[in-house]
């Protein structure tokens, strides 16, 4: 899978542009949705940055983020998702627990297993708080976002 133009400076953190562990998807944004549009073969998946104010003394750090982000996936093959933990609040779904990426015939499904791994082949997966995971097979994933400073 090609990363257009970021990379995943850690298993949560997106880097741009020479800006190393810029947008954090652990501790900063919240996940908000999947979308899948078969006939496009496309899969977006969307943060939201929470309101500025919740972030108390630190507000200062998350001010000029962007307030929205999505990864958008291209050339789909397929995308699978395991079930939410039944004992987790279902509010652990906006927390994006690890980002990983896998080679091509390590597993096929979701939640069998997470290996760090970074490359341009292979797929990813989400993995949540809750349990949840979502892995998808693209051939390419670009970041999109409402504004950069």
């Amino acid at each position: 899978m090609h990363l257009i133009n970021f990379t995943f400076d850690s298993s949560v953190e997106i880097g741009t542009d020479g800006r190393r562990r810029y947008l954090d998807l652990h501790n900063i944004y919240a996940w908000q949705e999947v979308s899948y549009s078969s006939e496009q073969r496309k899969v977006r998946m969307s943060w939201i940055l929470p309101p500025v104010s919740s972030f108390g003394p630190h507000a200062k750090y998350v001010q000029n983020l962007p307030g929205a982000l999505v990864l958008e996936f291209r050339g789909v093959s397929r995308f699978a998702a395991s079930p939410h933990d039944t004992e987790m609040p279902y509010s652990e779904d906006t927390c994006l627990e690890a980002a990983t990426f896998t080679p091509e015939g390590e597993h096929s499904d979701s939640g069998s297993g997470c290996k760090v791994f970074r490359d341009d082949v292979g797929h990813i997966t989400f993995a949540f708080r809750s349990g949840f995971c979502l892995t998808i097979w693209a051939e390419e994933v670009e970041l999109l976002h409402d504004r950069m400073p």
